[in-house]
């Protein structure tokens, strides 16, 4: 029911004579109004209906004040009782226009005089003054009002209000005398909130918007769980595919290899039905997959790429490289996979692989490529740590051109290997070993090619490459795709590049520059493909080659290389099996030099088991490189590599001979050499290697010591330590470090050595025994 508030014009008399029909007549009001005066009575109506049926409430109500206040409200088109004043006298008036009544002006003739204020239907107040001039205007004045809601908060806020509602508003009427309707405008009544209309009346629609939430939670939760078990079992079946076809590409199920099998949740049963045996009992091992993921812990991450990440791991006691990819980049991972599978590609230098494997990691598939851990890292991290001498120089650009040959050349035979095209060579995807020697790796993008067939397998894959690195022929698009050789060339270009770097870092008359990738002076960081082709195919330009560089022999023939290897011509350029025997020429030179000022003639050592055999030094490397290695002959004529900084007394030298002449020694160069020998009319008679302890600038290191049966009994190894000493303490050592073997133990200990604990001396990787002695 809706709640209508009234005030009219009201006497001090319970009710008034009705006229004919039951209508108040004009003449009766105006002799009650002239009478009696103008006082107020308020009264409620509970309905718009009300007030044409005449239901009055609260009739004996007093009256509260002068004037005629009129307040009311109603539906549309609800107008009430009409106040006719028939045959008043005529007044002045002021009028003015809503909403704020801004200017005022008379209104001669005037009936009634009125004035108002209300709340219109977007709860905005205006305010009125005005007069009715004839009588039948006053309805008009009291009921054309359009009902609305009650007012909101919302509804002073917005252009539009957020609630229908019916309109507030008080009028109030006089013609008593001129200008009667001057001052205060007429107060509005209270009006409830919209605030508490909705504490006294409950929202009837909750229950339905709460139920209709729960079936929306309800409805969403099943579409949840249907997606999930469709993802898990499309996640199955794939892992399933893979899993198949990894077994299918690298395990067949043959008599001579190993039978792969997914472990997954399977079954001892499922092992066993699909075994193969011999018929001897033992049967074949059983190589299952997903078991090599398992037994591997990861340690940390140690490099991130586009493509995933590689992190040192524990396998088997012993530290391994994992180099996991995503399911994105499965192609790959399955081509990595299927490259080191190749049948005889065990090389120094290319990457050693362990296994490949499937898992799954937080919530994720991964694919893990297991291969050989080299703590230095890429070859990108090396030269960004360190300078490289000459030597060094000699011997990563001979050990990557060496990998590189390997890979490029095919062997034919009972276990054939085909010729394989990296296509990703740069620096960031060489490792470097404890050897201070390069090792190829990331083989995603590798090409494959069998003469026999003449097969050129390319693996599809969206990658081409490292922009940097690319051959001219690839960024023009200009390569023949179908040809070995050309892709055999791009590696080359690329090798030249990896190549400058290096000689880059090395020092050459004191002088080393910064570590800069290939065309850092001409391009940004991060290359496009087309700013690579307008830098190499159109504007020509390669890396800068120093003019010092011409000064310095090694370098300068470095420097030719590359400018070969590098040419826009692919058929120009260098095969790496050329490069490689041009690098090995450029060390046996600088070698020959070396031997030159050292005075180096021959050299003869006492072997193990107190028999001596002549050597004779057939190439030498740097003194001051502990990595080369001596080429010696020793009298069988056999070709032997002795690694200097190791032990020198190997068993391969040990030969039953009857009789050895000593041949003479010339004097080594103390400056540069770090060999002490013993001799006794001209003749060598023992020799100690020394070395600086590693990490340990006041440790000497006596690497090896070795005595002739000849010469035994003599205190000569007294005499050897007694030298080491001396030599020790010229270089401002204080602690002498001695490994051996186990039978000198004794020897030792008696001139005043200390045994290490047994650990330290395994974590050093020596092979017998580990002593100290503290010098004065």
């Amino acid at each position: 029911m809706t709640t209508v508030i009234i005030v009219l014009l009201w006497h001090q008399v319970d009710h008034v004579a009705a006229g004919p029909e039951g209508v108040i007549t004009p003449e009766q009001v105006r002799a009650k109004i002239d009478g009696l005066g103008k006082k107020t009575k308020q009264i409620v109506y509970e309905d718009p209906q009300d007030l044409e049926n005449g239901n009055l409430e609260n009739e004996n109500q007093e009256p509260t004040g002068e004037g005629s206040l009129l307040s009311f409200g109603g539906g549309e088109g609800t107008a009430g009782n009409d106040l006719l004043l028939e045959g008043s006298k005529l007044v002045k008036c002021w009028a003015c226009d809503p909403p704020q009544c801004e200017k005022t002006y008379e209104c001669n003739k005037a009936v009634t005089c009125w004035k108002s204020r209300n709340i219109d239907s977007y709860g905005y107040e205006r305010v009125a003054r005005g007069c009715v001039q004839e009588e039948d205007k006053i309805s008009r004045i009291m009921c054309n009002t359009k009902a609305h809601a009650r007012p909101t908060k919302q509804a002073h806020n917005t252009s539009k209000p957020d609630y229908e509602f019916t309109a507030v508003y008080a009028i109030e009427c006089c013609h008593d005398r001129d200008f009667c309707n001057d001052g205060e405008f007429p107060q509005l009544p209270p009006t409830p909130s919209h605030e508490d209309e909705n504490v006294a009346k409950p929202n009837s629609e909750m229950p339905f918007i709460i139920t209709g939430l729960l079936i929306t939670f309800g409805i969403f939760t099943v579409i949840i769980v249907v997606t999930i078990q469709c993802f898990r079992k499309t996640h199955r079946k794939r892992m399933d595919e893979l899993m198949k076809a990894h077994r299918e590409n690298f395990y067949p199920l043959t008599d001579d290899q190993l039978q792969a099998k997914s472990a997954g949740d399977s079954t001892l049963k499922e092992y066993l039905d699909g075994s193969i045996t011999s018929g001897s009992g033992s049967g074949l091992p059983l190589l299952v997959q997903r078991t090599l993921a398992k037994n591997i812990q990861l340690v940390e991450c140690i490099g991130k790429g586009k493509y995933g990440e590689v992190w040192r791991a524990v396998w088997n006691c012993e530290n391994v490289a994992v180099k996991i990819f995503s399911t994105l980049d499965e192609a790959s991972w399955i081509r990595e996979t299927e490259i080191y599978s190749t049948v005889m590609l065990r090389h120094n230098n290319i990457l050693g692989f362990y296994g490949s494997d499937m898992t799954s990691r937080n919530s994720t598939t991964q694919l893990w490529l297991v291969t050989h851990y080299h703590k230095s890292g890429s070859l990108y991290d090396f030269l960004n740590k360190r300078t490289v001498s000459h030597a060094l120089l000699l011997k990563l650009a001979y050990s990557l051109a060496n990998g590189l040959a390997f890979l490029h050349s095919e062997m034919v035979g009972t276990e054939s290997r085909p010729g394989i095209a990296h296509r990703d060579i740069k620096s960031k995807n060489i490792l470097v070993n404890a050897n201070d020697t390069c090792v190829i790796a990331d083989f995603g993008l590798a090409v494959t090619h069998k003469r026999e067939t003449g097969e050129l397998n390319m693996f599809p894959n969206p990658k081409v490459g490292t922009r940097r690195y690319m051959a001219p022929e690839v960024l023009d698009e200009s390569i023949n795709v179908k040809s070995f050789d050309a892709f055999k060339r791009v590696d080359m270009y690329a090798f030249a590049l990896v190549l400058w770097e290096i000689c880059r870092r090395t020092v050459s008359q004191g002088i080393t520059d910064e570590y800069q990738p290939p065309f850092y002076d001409a391009v940004n960081a991060d290359p496009s493909f087309d700013e690579m082709r307008k830098v190499v195919c159109i504007d020509g330009y390669r890396p800068e080659v120093p003019n010092r560089w011409t000064t310095d022999p090694v370098l300068h023939s470095f420097s030719r290389l590359m400018k070969e290897c590098w040419h826009a011509n692919p058929s120009v350029r260098l095969s790496a099996l050329r490069v490689k025997k041009s690098i090995a020429v450029l060390a046996q030179e600088r070698c020959k030099g070396m031997l030159d000022t050292t005075n180096l003639a021959q050299l003869s050592f006492i072997c193990q088991g107190h028999k001596m055999v002549e050597i004779i030094i057939q190439s030498i490397s740097p003194v001051d490189d502990p990595h080369f290695h001596l080429q010696v002959l020793n009298l069988r004529n056999q070709l032997l590599r002795l690694p200097i900084g190791l032990d020198l007394f190997q068993e391969d030298l040990s030969q039953e001979v009857n009789h050895v002449t000593f041949a003479a020694i010339a004097k080594s160069n103390g400056n540069n050499s770090n060999e002490i020998v013993i001799e006794k009319e001209e003749k060598v008679i023992g020799c100690i290697m020394l070395a600086p302890l590693e990490g340990d600038e006041k440790t000497l290191k006596i690497r090896q010591m070795a005595i002739s049966s000849d010469f035994q009994g003599q205190g000569l190894g007294a005499k050897l330590i007694e030298r080491a000493e001396t030599y020790a303490k010229e270089q401002g050592k204080t602690r002498l470090y001695l490994h051996g073997r186990k039978h000198a133990v004794g020897f030792y200990l008696k001139r005043g050595f200390c045994k290490i604990n047994d650990q330290e001396f395994l974590e050093l990787g020596l092979p017998h025994f580990a002593l100290e002695k503290m010098l004065m």
